[in-house]
């Protein structure tokens, strides 16, 4: 169900045993996209801009330029974001970048999380992360945070949006906007 509210906690990610396991750091909030309780977390800035936004996008029938102004988006309303990253599935399963915006710090974007990616598939939920210290895999070294968005096409998962921050977590309004676009 994508409106059924999700509660958010800080949990400790487990390090076995479990599709949800993921060692080095805290999986800080979960949430269903879509989550109608969602937009009313939002400030009327935020909502406008949303507006805007969502209403530019439904015009547009070029998934190319739908995805790019979407990864352009993030990078607008979140200055702390350091990369934004479309992946696509392929129809043998593989998960390849589509679209990818980066900060102008020099930096690359990081690899999602092959297990954070498959937690937001199968729950259909916006999925929050903090690495923990010098424990995190590659995928996530030198990330302050990253936040895995499923795409979804009526209820299949056509692909993912992966934003990442060298500098700060993001916050309850910030899975908000992300799980609404």
């Amino acid at each position: 169900d994508l409106v059924t509210p999700v509660i958010l906690r800080v949990v400790d990610a487990p390090t076995t045993g479990s599709m949800y396991a993921y060692q080095g750091g805290t999986l800080v909030a979960r949430r269903a996209v879509a989550d109608q309780l969602s937009v009313d977390r939002l400030d009327p800035g935020s909502l406008r801009k949303l507006f805007h936004l969502l209403k530019e996008l439904s015009g547009r029938v070029d998934p190319d330029a739908v995805m790019e102004r979407i990864a352009d988006a993030v990078l607008e309303r979140f200055p702390q974001a350091s990369s934004a990253c479309i992946l696509l599935r392929q129809p043998g399963g593989g998960w390849v970048p589509d679209c990818t915006r980066l900060r102008d710090d020099g930096g690359a974007a990081a690899r999602p999380s092959s297990t954070l990616m498959q937690q937001a598939i199968e729950s259909r939920e916006v999925v929050a992360y903090l690495p923990g210290g010098d424990a995190g895999p590659e995928s996530v070294a030198g990330l302050t945070a990253s936040v895995i968005v499923p795409l979804l096409a009526s209820d299949e998962a056509i692909g993912i949006l992966h934003v990442d921050s060298r500098t700060d977590a993001f916050n309850s309004d910030a899975l908000a906007w992300l799980g609404i676009v």
